[in-house]
This record gives structure tokens, sequence and C-alpha cells, in this order.
């Protein structure tokens, strides 16, 4: 197979990391490949940078913008594309250097739309464990069962450890000014293939854990952008997808929970214009929710007293805490 391979890339003031991802893509043994780098607006010298590799590789394009977030950037990325495979790639990460040619290959030889591959976890420059191992080899999995175990977050939404076969991307985008948008974006893809779906066993994209990125920051608007990509999936899986509609309700209801913990326990404001919305959710599938076997005891008091009584659901919530707190500081004095 030779077909090109479109790779976005989303930069944003990450010129500590961006010469080991470009880098790790232009040296790629699969060599076809469309390289769009978007400058979102960054501030340091990432954009000096991503005009410098353009000007060595005559297969990167660099497009400047204002900021505009992740998703924003990955949207006026998808409007360059030419080749019939597409890639994400984060500019704080990179990939093996074999990294597309066993996944195209993959890919050709099942016939299928969407490949996906194992995950090495980076911090501090150190390789910490292995991710989304989710079968012990390579192995294709049926269309149904691969849209499941996604809406039922058996298999990360991250786009990024994935290649796909573009024409399922056709009139989809990343949903405009929020956090977490793969959540929301990669059940959508999932659900548009007609094949099966194939996963390369082998860690060969490497996920930078770095401060001060959006999945190591604490940040209550987070949780409930979290929140409404795993409500939005409840709404898909209520109407297509019924099978999971008890796993995609509880995933939405554990997430608003969440939300309502740092609005309750914490009164954090930037919670509250959202907390009448998931109410409403929460109370509308409250028999529901109640009678679910997916909850464990725990959880189930919590719920309970959450419809019941906000100042007990406030102090299960303060008791959690002390227990959680109590845990970790008898964990530091150990490793010390």
């Amino acid at each position: 197979m030779n077909d090109k391979i479109s790779v976005i890339i989303p930069v944003y003031n990450v010129e500590s990391y961006l010469e080991k991802c470009i880098t790790s893509i232009i040296n790629q043994t699969y060599n076809n490949l469309q390289i769009i780098i978007v400058d979102d607006g960054s501030t340091d010298c990432s954009g000096t940078m991503c005009n410098k590799f353009a000007e060595i590789d005559s297969r990167i394009e660099v497009i400047h913008r204002a900021n505009g977030g992740l998703s924003s950037a990955r949207n006026e990325g998808l409007r360059y594309v030419t080749g019939s495979i597409l890639s994400f790639i984060d500019s704080d990460d990179w990939i093996e250097l074999d990294f597309y040619e066993n996944m195209i290959n993959y890919m050709e030889e099942n016939s299928v739309d969407i490949v996906m591959c194992g995950v090495k976890a980076i911090r501090n420059h150190v390789h910490i464990e292995n991710r989304f191992l989710y079968f012990e080899n390579n192995c294709v999995i049926a269309h149904n069962q691969a849209l499941q175990m996604v809406l039922q977050d058996k298999i990360g939404s991250q786009v990024w450890c994935k290649i796909y076969k573009m024409q399922l991307w056709d009139g989809v985008q990343f949903p405009g000014g929020r956090l977490y948008e793969d959540i929301p974006t990669t059940y959508k893809i999932f659900a548009r293939s007609t094949t099966s779906v194939g996963y390369v066993a082998k860690p060969m994209y490497n996920y930078v854990l770095r401060d001060g990125s959006i999945s190591l920051t604490k940040n209550p608007l987070n949780r409930y952008s979290i929140y409404l990509g795993f409500r939005e999936r409840f709404e898909y899986a209520k109407i297509h997808f019924t099978q999971c509609y008890e796993d995609c309700l509880i995933l939405a209801c554990d997430h608003a929970l969440s939300v309502c913990r740092d609005y309750y326990l914490d009164s954090n404001n930037e919670i509250l214009p959202f907390i009448d919305n998931i109410n409403l959710f929460l109370n509308e599938y409250k028999k529901d929710i109640l009678k679910s076997s997916l909850l464990n005891f725990r959880r189930k008091v919590l719920f309970v007293a959450y419809f019941s009584n906000k100042k007990v659901f406030r102090l299960l919530l303060s008791v959690k805490n002390a227990i959680n707190n109590m845990k970790n500081k008898k964990s530091g004095e150990m490793g010390g």
C-alpha cells in the first residue's frame, strides 16, 4: 500500500517538545506523508520552528492562525487534508519510526477502516508504563464489538494512537471551545465504519505526561467537558446502540456526579452555571440510575444521598476526601 497519510499536528507553545515530535514523523520508514502543522497562535518559538521544518521537508505544510484551542486547530487541519488515510499526532508526543508502516500494513492486510495500537506513557523522559493494551496480540475486532467497547470506555477515545480511512471523517468535526474533545468525537468515527477494527498490540505511540497539560491540570471545567462528552455518547446509545444504554448512562452520571462534587464540596462558582442542567439530567434518569447493577455499594450510597439530601451528600464527600487524603499521606510516608 502506498496511500498518502495526512498527519495533523496542532501546535501551541511546545518549543521544548516539538523537535522530537516532528523528527519522529519526517523520519518514518513509510514516507508518503502529508504533514499538516497547525500553529495555534503560539507565543514561544514554536511557530518559527515549524517554518524551519517546512524549509527542510517539502511534505510539511504550516498553517499559522490566532489561538482557538485544540478542537479548532484540528478542524483547521482537516480542511487541508489530501491523503486517503488520516492521523492525528499531539505536538508534545512522538511516534516510533515504524509506526505508520506497521499501522498501514495492518490496515491493508485486514481490509479495515481503523487501526489502533498500544501506547507508551512517558514522564520526565522515562517510560513509566504501557497503556491501551486491550488484547495480548494483534487482532481484528468486529465492528459492533469495537463500537461497544468505545461507548463503554473500554477502548480509549484518544484520536492520536489510531489511523483512519479519511472518508470516515467527511462532515465530522471536533466540538469547538471544548476540552476532552475526543470523547464526543471518536465514537462517531467508529460508528461510521462498516468494517472490523484492527489492533496492533505493539506500543508505538509515545504519550508524554507533561505538567501543565490539560490531562494533568485539575480544573472543574475539565470535569464538566468530560461529562458533556459522555452525556452525548449516552444520547447516541439510547437511540442507536441500546445494548450500551445502561453502561453509557452510568458513565455519564458518574461524571455528572464528579462535577457536582466540585460544586457541593468546594463551592466552586465556575460550576454554578451548569448545576441546574446537571440536576435535570440526573433527576430524569433517577430510577434507572438507582436500579443499575453497575453501581457498587459506595457509589449507590452517594447517588441516594445526592437525590435525597444534599447536606448528607456533602458530608459523605467530605468523609471520602478525608479518607483519601489519609491514604495518600500514608503512601507518601512509606515511599519517603
